[in-house]
């Protein structure tokens, strides 16, 4: 059954064999877990609403992941602990699997930087941009093992001696980015706790107070019950928890698939332009509905200018798409972890014991852990709004300054091609007019002047029938 090869579970055990561990699955630390995962998510949307990511926004996400790892492993500690503990609390297999759940979760703003690493080192603008193909991505990853290993530097005399080289070239390339060290760490170390759970369930932790292979225990794997006996689920999980054992190792798999991603959205816009600037332009005006700022007249007659000779759009050359659809699968697995989660501790209740549900100190307490989730989020709408106000401040600017050089342009009976194509293909509107008394838009003076380079240039993406004095 496919669902039993599913290696992310929620638990569902009978009502009478799971004592309550509020430490665990009380509804504070749930709540605090959930939010904070699924806030981590609105930093991101803010720092795309320009479609860019600064060094300063991609560093501001990694300090936030690097933070929310840290609460990460704390809940893995306490794990260890307790199911080594004699005679404290009682910590079985049904917390251990749920603590699993939440931990798979816990890695969501870590997969974010990568995604968001992703597309800043391909940006164009980048000096050491890496292009979306696989040969640019290999080289890129097999850099820092060429550097770890001194292939670069054979002639490095540092008094330190080759040992001493080495451990400062491993140094610097786990410092060069904290959070994929610390995240490889946590992953490396729930798989631990997953193969100690699944090499023996029976063992783990205090034994539960009925037989799993005689009684209703199961697992819940996106929605549907799995028999905590299977063998078939315990291969599964075993094998996938071995998977992600081995720091460094454990991140080769997500960055594929996030590398996948990139390269093969890059390539269909190559070969598709058509097709993605016809799904941009509606993107766009729906951001525009939502930020209440309208797509100026230039960027909506320049797209649909490209758009129809088979071209993206400049707004295209971003490449964002790739970022929504990974942003978007990991926010549906993040709720799907949830729904699981909230399905396993409904199912396998205690009447008995209401500790799960009760708002004691430690429970709010736990909230506390929102603090840095919630400051982020309000952040990050200011800085939406911020961007808004630059967006506008800026069309402003560029209007003013497309109206000062055709006046000029008019007064001296010259057109500096170059400038106003600049000018035009940075998203100022050809049909900006003035207020002079011989000539209104710039394809008019052009068309005066004689100018049949502008003039090619202009015909599709202006309005020909506004007229000034001299074209009566």
């Amino acid at each position: 059954m496919q669902a039993e090869q599913t290696p992310f579970l929620s638990t569902t055990m009978g009502a009478d064999c799971i004592p309550s561990n509020p430490d665990i699955s009380g509804i504070g630390v749930r709540t605090a877990i959930y939010a904070q995962n699924l806030l981590c998510f609105a930093p991101v949307i803010a720092h795309l609403w320009d479609g860019k990511i600064s060094v300063d926004e991609l560093k501001g996400i990694q300090d936030q992941s690097i933070g929310m790892l840290a609460v990460a492993f704390a809940i893995l500690i306490s794990t260890i602990i307790e199911a080594r503990a004699k005679g404290g609390p009682m910590i079985t297999s049904f917390h251990a699997a749920v603590i699993l759940d939440l931990s798979w979760m816990n890695n969501t703003s870590m997969f974010i930087w990568l995604l968001l690493y992703a597309h800043h080192r391909s940006k164009a603008d980048n000096l050491s941009a890496i292009p979306a193909t696989w040969n640019g991505w290999l080289k890129a990853l097999v850099s820092p093992l060429r550097h770890l290993a001194g292939i670069k530097n054979k002639m490095d005399s540092d008094a330190l001696g080759r040992n001493g080289r080495v451990f400062k070239r491993l140094q610097g390339l786990l410092l060069q980015a904290p959070v994929l060290t610390i995240g490889s760490m946590h992953l490396s170390l729930m798989a631990a706790i997953g193969i100690w759970l699944w090499s023996d369930p029976a063992a783990f932790g205090t034994p539960i107070s009925c037989d799993p292979s005689l009684s209703t225990v199961s697992l819940s794997i996106v929605g549907r019950a799995v028999r905590f006996s299977s063998p078939a689920l315990r291969i599964c999980s075993l094998l996938i928890y071995s998977l992600v054992l081995i720091p460094g190792i454990n991140l080769v798999v997500p960055f594929l698939i996030f590398i996948t991603l990139h390269i093969l959205h890059n390539k269909s816009r190559r070969r598709h332009p058509g097709f993605w600037s016809g799904v941009e332009h509606p993107l766009r005006a729906i951001r525009s509905r939502i930020s209440g700022t309208r797509m100026s007249d230039a960027e909506s007659q320049n797209n649909s200018w490209l758009a129809g000779r088979g071209l993206p759009s400049p707004v295209l050359e971003t490449r964002t798409g790739f970022l929504l659809v990974g942003l978007g699968c990991l926010a549906v697995i993040n709720i799907i972890f949830v729904i699981d989660v909230e399905l396993a501790l409904a199912r396998n209740k205690n009447p008995e014991s209401q500790e799960d549900d009760e708002w004691g100190f430690g429970q709010v307490l736990a909230l506390l852990l929102l603090v840095v989730p919630i400051r982020d989020f309000v952040s990050s709408i200011i800085e939406i709004r911020r961007k808004l106000l630059e967006h506008d401040n800026f069309e402003e600017e560029r209007t003013h300054r497309f109206e000062d050089v055709l006046q000029n342009a008019i007064d001296t009976n010259h057109i500096d091609v170059a400038k106003f194509k600049a000018l035009i293909e940075s998203g100022a509107s050809p049909d900006t007019p003035i207020q002079d008394h011989k000539f209104v838009t710039l394809f008019q003076l052009a068309a005066y002047l004689g100018e049949v380079d502008m003039v090619r240039f202009l015909a599709d993406r202006v309005d020909i029938n506004i007229a000034g004095e001299t074209f009566q």
